[in-house]
Protein backbone atom coordinates (compact mmCIF):
# COMPACT_ATOMS: atom_id res chain seq x y z
CA UNK A 1 0.00 0.00 0.00
CA UNK A 2 2.88 2.35 0.87
CA UNK A 3 4.82 1.81 -2.79
CA UNK A 4 1.48 2.83 -4.33
CA UNK A 5 1.12 5.83 -2.13
CA UNK A 6 4.36 6.25 -2.83
CA UNK A 7 4.06 5.93 -7.02
CA UNK A 8 1.19 7.90 -7.04
CA UNK A 9 2.91 10.88 -5.06
CA UNK A 10 5.25 11.11 -7.62
CA UNK A 11 2.82 11.38 -10.57
CA UNK A 12 2.18 15.17 -11.41
CA UNK A 13 -1.29 14.41 -10.58
CA UNK A 14 -0.26 13.15 -6.72
CA UNK A 15 1.96 16.45 -6.51
CA UNK A 16 -0.90 18.90 -7.41
CA UNK A 17 -2.79 17.04 -4.16
CA UNK A 18 0.35 17.32 -2.00
CA UNK A 19 0.41 21.07 -2.53
CA UNK A 20 -3.37 21.47 -2.25
CA UNK A 21 -3.30 18.82 1.41
CA UNK A 22 0.17 21.49 1.83
CA UNK A 23 -1.92 24.83 1.51
CA UNK A 24 -4.83 23.17 3.76
CA UNK A 25 -2.76 22.40 6.61
CA UNK A 26 -0.57 25.47 7.02
CA UNK A 27 -3.85 27.67 7.51
CA UNK A 28 -4.96 25.41 10.85
CA UNK A 29 -3.20 26.95 13.70
CA UNK A 30 -1.04 25.08 16.06
CA UNK A 31 -2.45 26.49 19.14
CA UNK A 32 -2.20 23.26 22.19
CA UNK A 33 -6.00 23.18 23.01
CA UNK A 34 -4.17 20.02 25.23
CA UNK A 35 -6.25 20.11 29.04
CA UNK A 36 -3.18 21.14 31.84
CA UNK A 37 -2.77 18.19 33.95
CA UNK A 38 -4.37 18.05 37.39
CA UNK A 39 -2.05 18.72 40.23
CA UNK A 40 -2.33 17.50 43.72
CA UNK A 41 -1.16 19.46 46.55
CA UNK A 42 2.13 18.21 47.14
CA UNK A 43 2.89 18.49 42.79
CA UNK A 44 1.82 22.31 42.97
CA UNK A 45 3.91 22.92 46.14
CA UNK A 46 6.65 21.79 44.82
CA UNK A 47 6.45 23.13 41.30
CA UNK A 48 5.64 26.24 42.87
CA UNK A 49 8.91 25.56 44.80
CA UNK A 50 10.97 24.53 41.71
CA UNK A 51 10.28 27.81 39.79
CA UNK A 52 10.77 30.46 42.94
CA UNK A 53 14.45 28.42 43.22
CA UNK A 54 15.40 28.04 39.38
CA UNK A 55 14.32 32.19 39.27
CA UNK A 56 17.49 32.44 41.87
CA UNK A 57 19.52 30.52 39.30
CA UNK A 58 19.76 26.93 41.53
CA UNK A 59 18.21 23.75 40.64
CA UNK A 60 16.64 22.11 43.57
CA UNK A 61 17.57 18.55 44.76
CA UNK A 62 15.40 15.93 45.84
CA UNK A 63 15.93 15.94 49.19
CA UNK A 64 14.98 20.33 49.33
CA UNK A 65 11.91 19.71 47.24
CA UNK A 66 10.86 17.40 49.73
CA UNK A 67 11.51 19.55 52.20
CA UNK A 68 9.56 22.06 50.36
CA UNK A 69 6.60 20.16 50.21
CA UNK A 70 6.54 19.06 54.23
CA UNK A 71 8.01 15.60 53.86
CA UNK A 72 11.45 14.27 55.28
CA UNK A 73 12.38 11.04 52.77
CA UNK A 74 14.10 12.35 49.84
CA UNK A 75 12.03 9.85 47.92
CA UNK A 76 8.84 11.68 48.49
CA UNK A 77 10.64 14.34 46.44
CA UNK A 78 11.99 12.01 44.07
CA UNK A 79 7.91 10.40 43.86
CA UNK A 80 6.96 14.07 43.28
CA UNK A 81 9.72 15.11 40.51
CA UNK A 82 8.64 11.96 38.59
CA UNK A 83 5.06 12.99 38.80
CA UNK A 84 5.85 15.94 37.40
CA UNK A 85 8.38 14.77 34.70
CA UNK A 86 5.50 12.31 33.45
CA UNK A 87 3.35 15.44 33.01
CA UNK A 88 5.65 17.45 30.99
CA UNK A 89 5.45 20.29 33.14
CA UNK A 90 9.32 19.95 34.17
CA UNK A 91 12.16 18.12 32.41
CA UNK A 92 15.72 17.18 33.37
CA UNK A 93 18.99 17.68 31.69
CA UNK A 94 21.88 15.05 31.47
CA UNK A 95 22.96 16.53 34.92
CA UNK A 96 19.82 15.92 36.40
CA UNK A 97 19.44 19.79 36.59
CA UNK A 98 15.54 20.48 36.89
CA UNK A 99 14.18 23.40 34.76
CA UNK A 100 10.20 23.95 33.87
CA UNK A 101 8.83 23.65 30.34
CA UNK A 102 7.94 26.26 28.19
CA UNK A 103 4.03 25.87 27.62
CA UNK A 104 4.13 29.09 25.37
CA UNK A 105 6.00 27.26 22.37
CA UNK A 106 5.37 23.60 21.73
CA UNK A 107 8.23 21.33 21.40
CA UNK A 108 11.12 24.10 22.85
CA UNK A 109 11.87 24.18 26.03
CA UNK A 110 13.64 26.73 28.18
CA UNK A 111 17.38 26.95 28.48
CA UNK A 112 18.58 25.88 32.37
CA UNK A 113 17.67 27.62 35.56
CA UNK A 114 15.37 29.99 33.64
CA UNK A 115 11.52 30.03 33.89
CA UNK A 116 9.62 29.96 31.08
CA UNK A 117 8.85 33.13 29.51
CA UNK A 118 6.30 34.34 26.63
CA UNK A 119 8.21 33.91 22.82
CA UNK A 120 6.31 35.96 20.16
Amino acid sequence: MLLNLTAYLDTPEGIETSERLESLFSKIPLEDKAVPPMLSDPETRALTFIQRELRKGHSPSTREVARAIGRRSSRSGHRVITNLLQKGLIIQNDKKKLTIRDSNTRPRFVKKCQLAESKQ
